[in-house]
This record gives C-alpha cells, structure tokens and sequence, in this order.
C-alpha cells in the first residue's frame, strides 16, 4: 500500500509537471532545471 501510494504521488507529480509545461512557454534551461530537481529528489526518498 505505502509503495502504490509513492507510485501515485510521482504520477500526480510527473503530471502536473506536463501541465505545466503544456501551459508554460517553451524554455529549455528552465525544463532541464526542473527535471533535474525532481530527480535529486527523488534519490534522497529512495
């Protein structure tokens, strides 16, 4: 249960991630700032 809830929280985050991109404009830097935050993230839970 607590793995399928992890699961749903990074799928609600990787979503909400899209969204804002979809409505944010195309900046690259900025994309690849944020994805590299997510993943530093996501190694200090694990």
């Amino acid at each position: 249960y607590q793995n399928n809830l992890k699961d749903k929280k990074l799928w609600l985050r990787i979503t909400n991630l899209m969204k804002a991109l979809d409505y944010a404009p195309p900046n690259l830097t900025q994309t690849d700032k944020l994805v590299e935050d997510y993943n530093a993230e996501g190694q200090f839970e694990n």
